[in-house]
């Protein structure tokens, strides 16, 4: 029998589970063997939990937000479009977009509201176009229609037509601004909604045509007939004409007479009514030019001004300058343009020039001079290889004054020259020459070749400008040493007198610039015509302005002379040249005068001596 303390170490420590006992072995049941012994398992450690770093946290902070903001704007586009704005207001304007101008059109604005909320008291304003006509009352003007719209509901529309008459240029686009202003519930702030509906003029109510010769010979006649003719379907009021001449044109007579210058004021014109309009006058220009008149028709200015409101049409006709039979050539005191201007009282000195343009010879060539004008003076003509015929003013060069012209060959040259003096003291002074060469192809037995040409001659305004210098008189108060004293400082009167004889001028100035050691004291006695002083140049003017005419203006002013050591024993100048510019009105060129330099020595003074200007 085993022993039962060795079973029990065996159970202990066996690697197996020991079967167990038999029933009757013990007296009682035993547990199953518990399975060897093993030593614990190491504790299980985690790991240490890690902090996400502030910068993370941003970017997921941001993130959410942005996403959140996207989800927002979704939803507000999506369901938000109900909110309170003038872009929620729509004008619409369905009709039309091209008119012929000078029609009646039904201009009809519909106004809708697609706010949540009703637009109160709303009013419509509509500005129309220069010139538009009430189409209910053609003697109206409609320059603005206003109406009241009352209160519009919410997705309803308000409706209002604009009965006008529209006038416009062809393929002119007219501009018509529309704007509703309104209040909403709860606010007293003006809402306003603008638009602009645009139409463009298809068809001008009114057309001009132009025709004139194809060419003429440089100073020969040129006719030009302007037909004008009313399109509209209603009668057209205040209509006129503007005329744009080439140069070298210089027009004669028109029918019927124009109002100022180039410009006819025709009136009304019924529907389909044509009115015509001659203009005659001379062309001169150089071979192969072409002299392009421009007529345009509209709507004259309301204020009387020869210009025209609203332009609607221009057209054009060219005449091309032909080569003349004998080519001619006028110059006056050398100039050879169509207007030359010279001085009052000079004298004129004229050159004729000629030559045969032809390739065959100009027999019994003759050249003819005529003078006309309110300057021309018959008495002082002089023609120093022509006669002058004083029955018709008028220089003739033939074949017995120059031989010349008795048969000129191809190419074959000649000339005359003349002198005569304009009168003087006439207004507006000017003298006219109107050239004419006659002459037959030699051996053809043809009939004569003519050819004009014409020269205006204005004579200029005459201008003087005077000057003196005072200290005992003058009008103002002076004061100082006389003689003037080294280091000593006298003061003058410096009195400027200007004068203008034939022709109105315009922008007249005296100027003159102070010496160093003269001051300005600013003291003056202009008589309404001003006078400055810039210092950074020292410079003193006399602003005249206009000078009409005969016309003699006087201003006086006050300078102070300071004399140097240098100068004693001398005069010196108080005020250096003097120079007087202006514009003639007449002939648009500028006039000048000047006066001579003043010194200290002042003769228009009581009791002056010339040794009461030498310095001391």
């Amino acid at each position: 029998m085993a022993d039962p303390l060795e079973t029990l170490r065996a159970r202990l420590y066996a690697s197996k589970p020991v079967e167990t006992v038999a029933p009757n072995t013990l007296s009682q049941t035993r547990a199953p063997a518990a399975s060897a012994w093993a030593p614990p398992p190491p504790p299980v450690i985690k790991p240490p939990h890690k902090k996400l770093p502030p910068s993370l946290w941003f970017l997921i902070i941001a993130g959410g937000f942005f996403l959140i903001t996207g989800i927002a704007a979704a939803l507000f586009l999506v369901f938000g479009g109900r909110s309170i704005s003038a872009e929620h207001v729509t004008i619409e304007v369905p009709g039309q977009t091209t008119i012929a101008s000078g029609d009646a059109v039904p201009i009809l604005i519909s106004v809708k509201n697609e706010n949540p909320v009703a637009m109160l008291n709303a009013t419509i304003t509509v500005d129309l176009p220069e010139g538009t006509r009430d189409a209910n009352d053609p003697n109206k003007a409609l320059d603005q229609f206003s109406d009241s719209l009352g209160d519009i509901a919410p997705d309803t529309r308000a409706e209002r037509t604009v009965n006008a008459i529209l006038f416009g240029s062809e393929n002119q686009i007219l501009t018509i601004p529309i704007k509703v202003e309104y209040r909403t519930p709860g606010s007293n702030a003006v809402s306003v909604k603008e638009q602009k509906y645009f139409v463009t003029v298809t068809t001008s109510p009114v057309s001009v045509n132009v025709q004139g010769m194809k060419e003429v010979e440089s100073g020969g006649s040129v006719t030009v007939r302007v037909n004008v003719r009313s399109n509209a379907t209603t009668p057209l009021k205040n209509i006129a004409l503007l005329g744009a001449y080439p140069p070298g044109f210089i027009p004669a007579s028109a029918s019927p007479a124009a109002s100022t210058g180039s410009y006819f004021l025709l009136g009304e014109l019924a529907p389909g009514q044509e009115k015509i309009i001659t203009v005659t006058g001379t062309l001169s220009g150089s071979e192969g030019d072409d002299r392009v008149f421009t007529f345009t028709v509209g709507t004259a200015k309301d204020d009387g001004s020869p210009a025209l409101g609203i332009p609607y049409m221009s057209n054009q006709a060219a005449v091309a300058i032909a080569k003349p039979f004998l080519g001619v050539t006028v110059s006056l005191n050398r100039e050879n343009g169509d207007v030359v201007t010279v001085p009052s009282g000079q004298s004129v000195q004229g050159n004729v020039s000629w030559r045969n343009s032809l390739g065959a010879p100009i027999a019994n060539g003759q050249v003819f001079v005529k003078f006309s004008g309110n300057a021309f003076d018959p008495a002082t003509v002089v023609a120093a290889n022509g006669y002058y015929r004083s029955s018709d003013s008028t220089i003739v060069f033939n074949k017995e004054s120059t031989a010349g012209l008795a048969l000129l060959q191809p190419n074959d040259t000649g000339a005359g020259t003349f002198t005569f003096r304009p009168k003087q003291g006439v207004r507006n002074p000017t003298v006219n020459l109107l050239v004419t060469v006659v002459g037959t192809r030699a051996g053809t037995g043809g009939g004569a070749l003519t050819s004009t040409l014409t020269r205006t001659l204005k004579i200029g305004t005459g201008l003087s400008l005077s000057s003196k210098i005072l200290h005992t008189s003058g009008g103002i108060p002076n004061t100082g040493p006389i003689p003037p004293t080294a280091n000593q400082e006298t003061t003058y009167t410096v009195q400027l007198t200007a004068q203008n004889s034939l022709n109105g001028v315009g922008g007249a100035v005296v100027t003159t610039k102070l010496p160093a050691y003269v001051r300005y004291t600013g003291v003056t006695s202009a008589g309404g015509t001003p006078i400055t002083y810039d210092e950074t140049d020292r410079t003193v003017s006399w602003n005249i302005g206009e000078l009409t005419p005969d016309d003699t203006k006087t201003v006086s002013f006050q300078v102070a002379v300071l004399p140097s050591i240098a100068q004693k024993g001398t005069s010196p100048i108080v005020i250096p040249t003097q120079a007087l510019t202006a514009t003639d009105r007449f002939t648009q060129q500028q006039v000048t005068a000047s006066a001579n330099a003043l010194t200290t020595q002042t003769p228009g003074d009581t009791g002056y001596s010339s040794d009461k200007g030498v310095v001391k």
